[in-house]
């Protein structure tokens, strides 16, 4: 298995987001939305998972603390079920309760059980259904994760 290491992305890295985006949804991102949120370094936070140099996967933020919110995680299909979704959420998670963020939400496809499994191992917690949130008229759930209590970051999994 290649060596994925996950680092800030930067304005260099849109294109490969976007690719990925597009390769990993249905209903992508418009790349005129993640460039400017690549841009917008005061409200938004992207890391990319790379294997030999290559992006394979990104988690984008938006920040406003004291709450922050996961707008996307996606691997390129070709690399899914390898943990390098769960080495984003990691890094993220991490760097957003060092910068001193209290809570992180997320809306997730109430039938994606994948990636519902891989929050809770963080912590995130069902809050709300919002009806109708994809564009197919799929529903999502809302979920929220408290930072102070989060499992699986830093290495150790909380016992509350």
């Amino acid at each position: 298995m290649e060596i994925v290491e996950v680092e800030d992305a930067t304005q260099d890295d849109l294109d490969a987001i976007y690719e990925v985006d597009r390769r990993a949804f249905e209903f992508p991102m418009s790349k005129a939305s993640i460039e400017r949120d690549l841009r917008d370094e005061r409200l938004s936070k992207y890391f990319v998972a790379r294997a030999l140099g290559v992006v394979v996967g990104y988690i984008g933020l938006w920040c406003i603390y004291p709450e922050a919110h996961i707008i996307s995680v996606a691997v390129d299909p070709d690399f899914q079920g390898r943990g390098i979704g769960k080495k984003l959420m990691e890094t993220s998670l991490k760097w957003l309760k060092d910068a001193g963020f209290k809570h992180v939400f997320l809306e997730v496809r109430v039938d994606n059980t994948i990636a519902i499994n891989l929050y809770k191992q963080f912590g995130f917690e069902n809050v709300t259904v919002r009806k109708n949130y994809y564009q197919d008229g799929s529903d999502a759930f809302v979920m929220v994760c408290d930072l102070g209590k989060a499992s699986n970051i830093d290495g150790e999994q909380k016992n509350e």
